[in-house]
């Protein structure tokens, strides 16, 4: 038996699910008892000394999330997915990320409503359904889209991110932590990468024909993550 996981849908700069940027803090509360059959354990972090020095985190720990909220208005300034083995979201109607236990496939399905919602099913898709052999695509970049992959208990790979988001620029390497850093505008996502690919290429293939995954997705409001004190 494997656990429920949630089902949300991604507006980046705008919200996951049912937590909208810029709502209260009293407003997610609300939306958390509301729902408190889906979110189970819910723990509070704030500055026990001073409320008002650091932000107020609701970890959401039945899906992998944490809301972070500024101390002094006390409105929703970041959404932190940390666990992708708890969530599925999916980004204009297509499967963006799913738990490697539960999907292998992209797939057009998706949630009926704007909130989170409870999955029971395994899904057993074969994660090359959807690949491509394009041979009219000379770019490299094009070329590595379309590549098969080893990786099919695994959805949440760079390869087929880029594949459904496209890439306006190359991202940048985190040699301590070992993480790709990819942002678009109101999104940052984060692979696990072992080299850093250089400033013009991307690592949609490892040398083991495998793609780097995604360890970490954040929804903030603006062009730059870095704009937000975390």
């Amino acid at each position: 038996f494997s656990p429920p996981t949630m089902q949300c849908f991604l507006l980046p700069s705008k919200a996951l699910g049912p937590f909208r940027l810029g709502a209260t803090l009293r407003e997610c509360i609300t939306e958390l008892q509301f729902n408190s059959r889906d979110f189970k354990q819910v723990n509070t972090i704030f500055n026990i000394n001073d409320e008002t020095h650091d932000d107020i985190v609701l970890d959401i720990k039945t899906c992998g999330i944490y809301l972070r909220f500024d101390s002094l208005q006390q409105r929703l300034k970041l959404i932190d997915v940390y666990d992708l083995h708890k969530i599925t979201i999916y980004y204009h109607k297509q499967l963006l990320t799913a738990p490697p236990s539960q999907h292998s496939t992209p797939t057009s399905t998706s949630p009926t409503n704007d909130a989170c919602a409870v999955d029971n099913q395994q899904t057993h898709a074969d994660a090359t359904h959807h690949e491509h052999s394009d041979a009219s695509h000379t770019s490299q970049a094009q070329a590595q889209r379309q590549r098969p992959h080893k990786q099919s208990e695994n959805a949440n790979t760079f390869a087929r991110i880029y594949n459904i988001m496209g890439l306006t620029h190359p991202g940048y390497y985190d040699h301590q932590r070992g993480l790709y850093y990819v942002e678009y505008e109101g999104l940052w996502l984060a692979f696990a990468l072992n080299y850093d690919p250089g400033p013009s290429s991307l690592p949609v293939d490892l040398n083991d024909g495998t793609s780097p995954v995604l360890k970490r997705l954040i929804v903030f409001y603006g062009k730059n993550l870095l704009s937000h004190a975390l």
